[in-house]
């Protein structure tokens, strides 16, 4: 995978398994051959290895922010900001949905 510009789909479905299943083989279908396929049951422990952060502390500087919304124009930004044609020396951009009441939380 070095020197490809790659995207990174990560989830977890806590549900019943056959609509789990069907979400994943909808997502699939939809995006076409993975790189790397990790999608699998797993115990409940086991959901904190989904986004395969590091276990140890690492040389590296990280930033996050809160956004209420993904739209066109944040998605744009995003790429213009650390894109393949970006030239940003950024080695990961990462977007994490986060759920529950924190979304609400974010519109007040």
């Amino acid at each position: 995978m070095r020197g490809k510009s790659l995207v990174a789909v990560r989830g977890c479905y806590c549900g019943e398994l056959d609509d789990g299943k069907s979400l994943i083989e909808k997502a699939r279908a939809a995006l076409g051959p993975a790189a790397v396929d990790t999608f699998a049951v797993m115990p409940a422990a086991g959901p904190a290895a989904i986004s395969l952060d590091p276990v140890d502390p690492r040389g590296a500087m990280s930033h996050s922010e809160l956004l209420a919304a993904l739209s066109p124009d944040v998605i744009d930004a995003l790429v213009d900001l650390a894109g393949p044609e970006s030239g940003s020396p950024l080695v990961m951009l990462e977007i994490r949905q986060l759920g529950g009441a924190l979304p609400a939380r974010l519109r007040r």
